[in-house]
């Protein structure tokens, strides 16, 4: 007859570093699924482009009228946000600049400024720390990077390489 204190339980021990490490793997397996999908729900979205570099998210560009109807959200755009917020929250070590329309052509209008505010104002409503996020309202002293200068639309770019905060004052 087996003691209490032996392995006679029908139940596998989860607290095992095997179980452990099997739902770890798991779990990025789930969340690299997720982001496969979001990424893949983006590139049919008409008006969305998406670009890489090094199997990473650099930028995500977004006709504005796709969107916004002039500062309004459409209620159609709904599903594209909810991938754009799904990408962001499922990239690990990222800052995020919010870039109105025309900021590498230097015609940023003020609906364009008004529609980057309402986007950041979005993310941070769904839960994206508004420490990683920052829009900027264009770049009038410097010549935009080349990997960027097809950016028309509403704009995220994908930065890993900005210092996170730690935590928010």
């Amino acid at each position: 007859a087996k003691t209490e204190t032996e392995s006679s339980s029908t139940y596998a021990d989860l607290t095992s570093p095997s179980a452990i490490k099997a739902r770890q793997l798991y779990t990025s397996q789930k969340l690299e699924s997720m982001k496969q999908a979001a990424i893949a729900k983006l590139k049919r979205a008409k008006g969305v482009r998406i670009y890489f570099r090094n199997d990473l998210p650099d930028a995500i560009d977004i006709d504005s009228e796709v969107l916004f109807d002039g500062y309004k959200f459409r209620t159609e755009a709904l599903p594209i946000l909810d991938e754009v917020y799904t990408l962001m929250a499922l990239t690990q070590g990222a800052g995020y600049i919010i870039l109105p329309p025309g900021s590498y052509t230097d015609n940023i209008t003020l609906a364009g400024i008004r529609q980057a505010m309402a986007l950041n104002s979005y993310l941070v409503h769904k839960g994206l720390s508004s420490g990683k996020l920052s829009y900027n309202m264009g770049l009038f002293d410097q010549e935009p990077p080349a990997k960027f200068a097809n950016l028309d639309g509403i704009s995220i770019v994908f930065d890993f390489e900005s210092d996170l905060p730690a935590s928010m004052p």
